[in-house]
């Protein structure tokens, strides 16, 4: 785990400017101090794979649209506490879509309020694989996996340090239910699996009354090779193989089906990945016949790595 700099970075720039002394006089930089509106609450992160910056490098800042709001302090030895404007990018929300910050690619793990025009309010945020998500008068949870691997044409993980990392950027919910992220939040690198964890309370009144609510998120990483093609091979019931379906991942789609032929006993999908690895699961066409279809889930990488799932699913040569 790496502290993100780039937040740090930005603003030791700005001290640079208007002091000019800040180098020359050895003085130190601490950890910003947020001042934002003290009625805004923490609802998770927003998690982006993103390039992990050298010692003391900037990497420009992703995300269109940062605007001004609060304000946060650093305290610098021999000049006392300075004030900057505190920049933050707020979600856009698009039904079917969920929550998404504009010129930013990732996934949420957060839970936001959503009101709707007849003054309903449902709950949205969590776009983690293998989801759950848990609502309670006093205790809100989401948690989830998150599929990564090697960008396209990689072979093997970089030595030493990686050149990409998961940030998780914090995200908030403003009273009126704006949603936004403040760029602050920490870079994980890693080429193995790993798990975070993070809890938070905060009040809320309602009608004079003052209730504690708990907020918690847990995210799995986990690093999978690149999937390059997926076989459906059929067998009848002395297991001769009567049908084989092949796709690409190219081919593949958000979705793709398969409708199984008459004398389908049972079936295997077939998962062959980049590194010689192959998944196999079997599934018992009797079963499809009866619920009419079932779906087999898929982690497909894009080009730099980060994995997104698409549903294949399994047809009953009834229902076709």
């Amino acid at each position: 785990m790496k502290k993100n700099k780039r937040k740090i970075l930005g603003i030791l720039a700005a001290l640079l400017v208007l002091a000019g002394v800040v180098d020359a006089t050895g003085g130190k930089l601490a950890q910003p101090e947020h001042q934002g509106p003290e009625n805004d609450t923490w609802i998770g992160y927003f998690l982006a794979w993103e390039p992990l910056p050298g010692e003391w490098e900037e990497i420009p800042r992703k995300g269109e649209g940062w605007v001004e709001y609060g304000s946060e302090t650093m305290n610098v030895t021999g000049l006392g506490s300075v004030s900057f404007p505190r920049e933050i990018l707020i979600a856009q929300y698009n039904e079917g879509e969920g929550f998404t910050f504009r010129g930013m690619e990732g996934y949420g793990a957060f839970l936001a309020q959503v009101k709707q025009e007849d003054g309903s309010v449902f709950l949205s945020g969590n776009q983690l694989m293998d989801a759950s998500t848990n609502v309670g008068d006093t205790k809100n949870s989401v948690s989830g996996t998150v599929y990564y691997g090697l960008p396209l044409g990689e072979t093997e993980w970089p030595a030493g340090e990686p050149d990409y990392a998961w940030r998780a950027y914090e995200v908030f919910q403003m009273p009126d239910g704006t949603v936004y992220l403040d760029g602050s939040g920490n870079s994980y690198g890693n080429a193995g699996g790993m798990t975070i964890k993070s809890e938070r309370t905060s009040t809320e009144t309602i009608n004079g009354e003052t209730t504690s609510v708990s907020m918690s998120v847990e995210v799995h990483f986990e690093a999978v090779s690149r999937l390059q093609e997926v076989h459906i091979k059929e067998f009848d019931a002395s297991d001769r193989m009567i049908e084989e379906t092949v796709f690409s991942t190219d081919a593949l789609g958000d979705e793709a089906a398969v409708i199984l032929a008459q004398d389908t006993s049972w079936l295997v999908v077939e998962e062959y990945s980049q590194d010689g690895t192959v998944t196999r699961t079997v599934y018992d066409a009797r079963a499809i016949e009866e619920t009419g279809e079932q779906y087999h889930t898929l982690v497909v990488l894009d080009d730099q790595g980060m994995g997104s799932g698409h549903t294949l699913y399994l047809k009953g040569a009834d229902g076709a």
